[in-house]
């Protein structure tokens, strides 16, 4: 049994991001296996990530808090409803200092060309809504074997995607 995880391999921004697919399954599969083996998840400790939403957290935003925690991730809620009326510059300004405290964002329930401005001007992995279920990776669960529930399958692809891009 290879518990080999791939770092490096996947691309970490929008809904038209080129993903590598197979790296995400991969490192799910080995995430699975190493749940049924009982293994500690500590991957990500010492890492902070956080989540910038608007005004109300989502399911989508506590599946991710619960990926980025289950691995020994810090994790930080970061308000972003005043962002919208925030000229570029500022929000380019807040993308530096977010590089800065942070090994990786995701982003919820804000504007995808706010989205972009973060991306470009910050060099971490910035995600964009990657935890919620009409993201293309969420497609990656159902090729999880097992009986584990949808939301843990889910949950585990979230995690190798984290290990892929941040670890």
């Amino acid at each position: 049994m290879d518990l080999e995880l791939k770092r490096g391999m996947i691309a970490t921004a929008g809904p038209r991001a080129n993903w590598d697919y197979e790296a995400i399954l991969a490192n799910a599969r080995a995430l699975q296996q190493m749940v049924l083996a009982g293994k500690c998840q500590t991957l990500l400790e010492g890492k902070h990530v956080a989540i910038l939403s608007g005004d109300y957290r989502s399911g989508s935003a506590d599946m991710f808090v619960s990926a980025a925690r289950g691995l020994g991730a810090q994790v930080a809620e970061v308000r972003t409803g005043p962002w919208i009326d925030l000229p570029r510059v500022e929000i380019k300004r807040m993308a530096a200092v977010l590089e800065h405290l942070y090994a990786a964002v995701e982003c919820q329930g804000t504007r995808h060309s706010i989205v972009q401005l973060i991306e470009a001007a910050a060099h971490i992995p910035v995600y964009d809504h990657i935890a919620s279920p009409d993201h293309p990776t969420a497609r990656i669960a159902e090729k999880l074997e097992g009986s584990a529930s949808r939301d843990e399958k889910r949950r585990l692809v979230l995690q190798a995607v984290l290990i892929g891009t941040i670890a």
